[in-house]
């Protein structure tokens, strides 16, 4: 940053989930360690349908596949330790075929075409999305599991209530308290369900128990079978 001085009457700080703007004026955050690895990468596809994200839940692992564009997907492969160390001693053809044996009755060829990112996953809480005029949006405020994008679309949604809540001008000056207690309060819901929710899925999905996997397996099914339960959740997972 320069020696620039700038007036302002609120900050608002997006800066990600290691925010240094929220350590810069003393939040305090703590985390939750999923002892995992997300590994995001660009690939290219042929044939199928390109335009619907997909997830995967494996063993060691939870693969979404996001599109981006006409011919070209987005990976996050969220993986134990074990097999992200295993993963990432291949190079891209091994990484290619493994993807293959998972996705390839939906992508006739697939081609990683971006450079391969990695970062550790955690879920982070924060003391308080705001102090004095500075307020945190995303993940500074909030950063969860990133399985469905959820971590996005609530994002989306800090963005989506924050322009609903200053238009309705019940404050010149929006970095008042009063402002920014009401925010709060509107965000404070969506925000716990989605942790909690995300955290308790990816128990769910990343336990070894045989009974567990029992009971996910016939869940699964009776969701399957229920157009209603199936409405509710992309309801759910898309507002």
């Amino acid at each position: 940053l320069s020696n620039e001085q700038h007036k302002a009457s609120i900050i608002i700080a997006c800066d990600g989930s290691k925010s240094l703007v929220r350590k810069k004026i003393s939040i305090k955050s703590s985390e939750h360690d999923f002892n995992q690895t997300a590994l995001s990468f660009e690939l290219k596809v042929k044939a199928g349908k390109q335009n619907e994200a997909k997830q995967f839940f494996l063993k060691d692992s939870i693969l979404a596949i996001l599109p981006i564009k006409k011919g070209i997907v987005s990976i996050v492969w969220s993986c134990s330790s074990q097999f992200f160390e295993k993963l990432n001693n291949y190079d891209d053809e091994a990484i290619e075929n493994e993807l293959n044996l998972i996705i390839g009755k939906f992508y006739k060829e697939i081609k990683i075409v971006s450079k391969k990112e990695c970062f550790p996953l955690f879920m982070n809480r924060v003391e308080g999305i705001f102090k004095d005029r500075v307020l945190l949006v995303g993940d500074a405020a909030h950063s969860i599991h990133p399985m469905a994008g959820q971590g996005l679309n609530l994002g989306i949604r800090d963005i989506i209530d924050l322009e609903r809540i200053i238009d309705k001008r019940d404050y010149i000056d929006i970095g008042l308290k009063g402002f920014l207690r009401k925010y709060e309060r509107a965000r404070k819901g969506d925000v716990v369900q989605m942790g909690f929710l995300t955290l308790g899925l990816n128990w769910i999905f990343s336990n070894k128990s045989s009974i567990v996997s029992s009971i996910i397996g016939r869940g699964m099914g009776m969701v399957d079978k229920s157009k209603f339960l199936k409405q509710q959740l992309i309801k759910k997972a898309i507002s």
